[in-house]
């Protein structure tokens, strides 16, 4: 059984804490996923080098982002996904943002959607 709150999945929420006054704090996890395409005419191996950069300086994945996944396929021009929970939307569009940044142009096509498990898309539909 899932409980809902004012539309919200209490599979959704984590407890963070508890206030000075025993009150108890939940914080919204929302699910994303960014499908992108890299421009095929940038080298292979200087995006290779931006992402090894953007990892060793702590710029990416983007604080208050928790990244599930992130993948990238091996055929050209390549494309892949990422999967990211986090607060908002704001905080994983920065994260894309750190990307094209970097290097205006990287992506052909870049999408990112809030998301909800396909089970709870059968649910969803089914209560309907």
């Amino acid at each position: 059984m899932t409980l809902q709150y004012e539309g919200i999945f209490l599979d959704d929420i984590i407890l963070i804490g508890f206030s000075p006054r025993n009150e108890i704090r939940w914080k919204v996890v929302m699910l994303f996923v960014s499908y992108w395409e890299l421009n095929e005419n940038f080298n292979p191996r200087d995006v290779a080098k931006l992402a090894a950069e953007l990892l060793e300086k702590g710029l990416y994945p983007i604080k208050g982002v928790k990244q599930l996944g992130w993948y990238i396929t091996s055929s050209v021009p390549y494309w892949g996904i990422t999967i990211e929970e986090a607060d908002n939307a704001e905080t994983v569009f920065k994260g894309i943002t750190i990307w094209t940044n970097a290097k205006p142009g990287i992506f052909k096509v870049a999408k990112i959607a809030p998301a909800l498990t396909a089970e709870d898309a059968i649910r969803v539909v089914m209560e309907m």
